[in-house]
């Protein structure tokens, strides 16, 4: 998964390349969030507060950043060594042509279920305008404006703003029900940021152009929404997932850089703050993320971004980056590191922390920024963030100030039950994990109680697979017919045949837990995940022994009458297997070495791949009691090791 930002195609691309989402029919996929108020799907905003905020506002439409027009702050951002290389780049789209999106290509969707082959050229359209744009306000001699204009009328005449994976009636496609999401909020904000930028330098009949649809496909729809309290299915406006940050993000920034009235720049920003408090509402009290590392990136940089857009706007007297819990979900990314840059692959969305993320935070959250980040580069961005950055806003790299660029021995998200255990400084390379419990209905749901992830050195050696690629079918009644998305492709037990089910009553609770610097210990009793009338109790207890650079899973087993059970590994890297069982895990000159324990009758050690198409295919490697049996204990250790020289004919990948 890359990790740009940008304006907001960057992580957009990332996101929708492995973590996208439409709205769905359980919460744990995409869901509609919480309901507010009796016959109303919205509260009503307050006129007095409207006009509150309306005293705050300029009289004309604003930013964020400045016009090109002011080319004494422009002329600094044309200093940077960055520039040439960004105008080179625009020039070289002059002789591009712009991809074509047909009719067929969006329909392909509801045909197959494909997403990817119309998002690509969708996204590659909106990359070019936004390099066309920024180029231009940096360059301001003419040479981009005719491609702009002809390209901001290809993004006027597009049959839908939306995405097809998020128009499955095709009401947006036949024009009989428009709805706003992430796609769509974005075209606005870019287009708005152009009409901003380069101003009346545009033709008039672009900005007419541009302005008329952006009006009719999303300022329109949600000042109808707000208004009425009937959200006519832009159902993120009181949802409590991502959807909910980056699609209001999308329609404030637009508002703010292209309504001409206070008033109505003042309505969208009091209806945000209604929509705010159902999005932070999706976070556990300790700021945890259930979609993950990605969709925090995602879903909170861009509510960074629209916080940052709107303090600008009103001149700091509306801060939206108000209240303890939302400090502890800026802090989320940094605790949320096994070590340095690697995060668990835990739901659909993984990665590590985006960077471009934490230099937009430094200006609400320093503190949750670790104090040896390096600046991120200014024009590595899109329109955005460069003008929420570029234009005296950011403050200079703290000299010590800062949260610890060194990671904690743990983090522990209590709410969520997830911990991340790291291993004593000085006492070989890096070793850690993150071990999770929750439950089977958070947003971006894996049925995954108990799954887990060990990381040697920067490299996952074993643990939770991740997410697949999306199609129609992932967010869909079929969705856990998926062996990536179900329990069967995570490193959890199947007990009496059965996997995980879903849903809010399949969680896990927190039966033991100790931490000290020595040994950190957490006991999960994951019951409740199995329908299995039999199971009388099981557990998994995880132990992290710092000094002896030991991870223990343990998995105790009961039943009522003799039931089949077994417990995996889950890997990306090559295996080497012994006669004695012990197996040796190794890939890019990293090993650690795992020696199986099982009681309770004769196993065995059963081995397939995971399909996932279009991605790597996890390995599955599962200890398997050969009869039904009454208890059973399975213990997995693991430990930094070398790779025995045998395994590959000499070649040795070190864990120590």
């Amino acid at each position: 998964m890359t990790r740009r930002l940008g304006f907001t195609v960057g992580l957009m691309l990332s996101v929708f390349a492995a973590c996208a989402a439409q709205p769905d029919l359980t919460r744990g996929k995409e869901s509609p969030g919480k309901k507010a108020g009796a016959g109303r799907g919205f509260p009503a905003v307050s006129p007095e507060r409207v006009a509150e905020i309306a005293a705050w506002l300029r009289p004309g439409p604003h930013g964020p950043g400045r016009p090109a027009s002011d080319r004494e702050a422009w002329g600094r951002l044309a200093d940077l060594p960055d520039a040439p290389n960004l105008i080179r780049k625009a020039a070289g789209l002059l002789d591009q042509p712009f991809p074509d999106l047909p009719d067929a290509l969006y329909l392909e969707f509801t045909t197959t279920g494909n997403r990817t082959h119309y998002q690509t050229p969708y996204f590659e359209r909106t990359r070019q305008l936004e390099t066309l744009v920024l180029a231009e306000c940096l360059e301001y001699k003419g040479r981009f404006l005719p491609a702009i204009g002809q390209r901001i009328l290809a993004l006027c005449d597009e049959r839908s703003w939306t995405m097809p994976a998020h128009d499955a009636t095709l009401g947006n496609f036949n024009g009989t029900r428009l709805t706003i999401d992430l796609g769509s909020s974005a075209r606005g904000w870019l287009l708005a940021l152009a009409d901003y930028g380069l101003g009346d330098r545009l033709p008039p009949v672009v900005r007419e152009r541009l302005r008329k649809e952006i009006r009719r496909r999303v300022l329109d729809l949600y000042l109808a929404a707000v208004r009425t309290g009937q959200l006519n299915g832009n159902w993120w406006i009181n949802g409590d997932s991502n959807w909910n940050a980056v699609c209001t993000a999308g329609v404030v920034c637009t508002a703010l850089a292209l309504m001409q009235t206070p008033a109505e720049r003042a309505e969208v920003l009091a209806a945000m703050e209604i929509s705010n408090a159902f999005y932070i509402s999706g976070f556990t009290d300790d700021g945890y993320c259930t979609e993950g590392m990605g969709y925090w990136n995602y879903g909170f940089g861009h509510f960074v971004m629209m916080g940052l857009a709107v303090r600008d706007a009103t001149g700091g007297r509306l801060d939206i980056f108000q209240g303890g819990k939302l400090k502890r979900i800026a802090e989320y990314a940094c605790g949320y590191q096994i070590q340095t840059g690697r995060s668990p692959f835990f739901a659909d969305g993984g990665g590590g922390p985006d960077k471009e993320v934490w230099a937009l935070l430094r200006q609400a959250y320093p503190e949750a920024v670790p104090a040896d980040t390096p600046p991120y580069p200014l024009l590595r961005g899109g329109p955005v963030t460069v003008g929420l950055r570029g234009f005296g806003q950011e403050p200079p790299p703290p000299a010590a100030a800062g949260k610890d660029a060194s990671l904690p021995l743990r983090t522990w998200f209590g709410d969520a039950q997830v911990l991340l255990t790291r291993s004593l400084a000085g006492t070989g390379l890096p070793f850690g994990a993150a071990i999770k419990g929750g439950h089977n209905a958070e947003h971006h749901n894996h049925n995954d109680l108990g799954s887990y992830t060990v990381v040697l050195d920067g490299v996952e050696m074993l643990g939770d697979p991740g997410g697949e690629i999306y199609t129609r079918r992932t967010f869909s009644r079929e969705r856990y017919t998926s062996r990536m998305l179900n329990s069967y492709g995570h490193p959890v037990p199947v007990v009496a045949g059965q996997l995980q089910q879903t849903g809010r009553k399949a969680a896990a609770r927190v039966v033991g837990q100790s931490f000290d610097d020595a040994r950190d210990r957490l006991v999960l009793d994951l019951t409740a995940a199995y329908p299995v009338a039999a199971l009388t109790g099981l557990r998994r207890a995880y132990v992290h022994d710092r000094a002896a650079r030991v991870v223990e899973i343990t998995d105790d087993a009961r039943f009522a009458s003799p039931q089949t059970f077994s417990s995996p590994l889950v890997t990306y890297r090559d295996v080497f297997r012994r006669d004695n069982g012990t197996l040796y895990l190794y890939g890019k000159t990293r090993c650690v070495e795992v020696r199986i324990e099982a009681e309770g009758g004769s196993w065995r050690l059963d081995e397939e791949a995971i399909e996932n198409p279009g991605k790597s295919s996890p390995r599955r490697l599962a200890v398997t009691f050969d009869k039904p049996v009454a208890t059973a204990r399975v213990r997995f250790r693991i430990t930094p090791c070398s790779l025995p020289a045998e395994a590959t004919g000499g070649k040795r990948a070190e864990g120590r």
